[in-house]
């Protein structure tokens, strides 16, 4: 009779374990998935790159940037393994393999309950340890996705600059339709084509700039901002 309530409170505490890590990566799911949406759709372009082209590609800082969070999320992660090791083996006089293993099981939120903190001194370090680690080790795995993002993203972009223009890139650069595309347009051509930005924002920006162009000249002076200004007052 006594194994009922044992079952249903471990049940309780993987429902409980599982709802954490849901938490801390539910938000970088949402992160990367905004990423590789922009990724995948240009990655079946990348795959054509000629090998001189990828041998063209530099390291971008971006790249650095998010190897460097990943290094720092993964050292973070080794101090809390330690840390808790430590903890486990001095309070609770676990052995190495005993207290490396409750460590793993707990950090990764598993917890079979076979393994615990039972003295006074050790629950008190537990409280902070779980959850810091447990942040800590969603922390290394967001910053390991996003490191191989950013390489994808950079490898995207360097196809974009260095491949060769063709009549069909200057077609679909001719945002205005005239025939001929100014540098304006190039540079947003290309920044589409890296997914730095996308149609939307474009038209967005485009659009705010048709309502400040009051004199439907096409440019922009004091005059069209003073007098669209005093359209928007009245």
């Amino acid at each position: 009779m006594a194994t009922a309530p044992y079952r249903n409170h471990q049940g309780a505490r993987y429902s409980a374990g599982f709802g954490l890590v849901g938490a801390l990566v539910s938000g970088a799911a949402n992160y990367l998935v905004e990423k590789q949406e922009r990724v995948l759709v240009q990655k079946i372009y990348f795959k054509y790159m000629k090998k001189e082209q990828r041998e063209l590609i530099v390291v971008d800082d971006g790249v650095v940037a998010a190897h460097w969070k990943m290094l720092i999320a993964g050292v973070a992660v080794f101090v809390h393994l330690i840390a808790g090791m430590f903890a486990l083996m001095y309070w609770e006089g676990m052995n190495f393999i005993d207290a490396f293993y409750l460590v793993c099981v707990t950090v990764t939120t598993l917890g079979y309950g076979d393994q615990s903190f039972r003295s006074q001194a050790g629950r008190i370090f537990a409280v902070f340890w779980i959850l810091s680690s447990t942040v800590c080790l969603a922390q290394f795995f967001l910053y390991l996705a996003e490191s191989r993002t950013e390489e994808r993203q950079h490898e995207i972009a360097c196809w974009a600059l260095h491949r060769p223009t063709t009549p069909a890139d200057l077609e679909a650069a001719d945002l205005d339709g005239d025939g001929d595309v100014s540098a304006a347009e190039f540079v947003l051509y290309k920044l589409k084509e890296e997914g730095k930005i996308v149609e939307d924002d474009v038209q967005g920006i485009l659009k705010e700039f048709s309502a400040i162009d009051y004199d439907e000249s096409g440019t922009l002076n004091l005059s069209d901002i003073h007098l669209s200004n005093l359209e928007k007052e009245i």
